[in-house]
């Protein structure tokens, strides 16, 4: 009994498959050196209690 493969039976593709699967979520291209990130965020919240307290 001889098995032939879907897959030589096919003609070759232009492009090659992808063998990634989807990505979770990307890092950044750069790390958060200093936590400027986190600091903003902290600024944020202390403006937005100031405006509440005016």
């Amino acid at each position: 009994m001889v098995v032939v493969s879907e897959v030589a039976l096919s003609p070759p593709s232009t492009s090659p498959p992808s063998l990634r699967g989807p990505c979770p979520r990307t890092p950044p291209s750069y790390p958060d050196l200093y936590g400027k990130y986190r600091l903003q965020k902290q600024i944020q919240i202390l403006n937005r209690e100031i405006g509440f307290l005016e």
